[in-house]
């Protein structure tokens, strides 16, 4: 079967200190890659290393990769989980924003190798691209 070139709608759950998680986007497709690097960058020159906005890294890349969260540390004061949205993350213990970076850093590495094992072939040999010429 060939892979498709599209990205679906799978998600995964990451789990949390405490008994919170986060559901996460498995592959974020194109639009979703340039608003990270659109959020993160403050000015960018033709020529020149772009200058980044440093309020927004981690937080452009939590923003598209999280669907949901959930848990006891994701309730208010009433007991209902708090939805998630910007303002939401932005007002979350810095001690749990870098536990939420260094998982969607984890489930990123996965995916990669996942996707790196497919482009492989079963006993781990490089399936070489096959160009065809265009008939012109």
């Amino acid at each position: 079967m060939a892979r498709s070139n599209f990205v679906g709608n799978k998600t995964d759950k990451l789990d949390l200190s405490d008994g919170d998680y986060i559901v996460v986007k498995r592959e974020l497709n194109l639009e979703e890659e340039r608003r990270i690097y659109i959020r993160q960058v403050k000015t960018a020159v033709a020529g020149q290393k772009p200058i980044l906005d440093l309020e927004q890294v981690g937080i452009s890349e939590a923003l598209e990769y999280i669907v949901e969260w959930g848990g006891p540390g994701f309730q208010d004061d009433n007991g209902r989980t708090v939805p998630f949205s910007e303002t939401a993350v932005k007002n979350i213990r810095s001690s749990k924003f870098k536990e939420i970076t260094t998982a969607l850093e984890g489930h990123q590495r996965v995916q990669d190798a996942l996707r790196a094992a497919e482009k492989n072939g079963p006993d781990g040999e490089i399936k070489l691209l096959t160009i065809s010429s265009s008939a012109a």
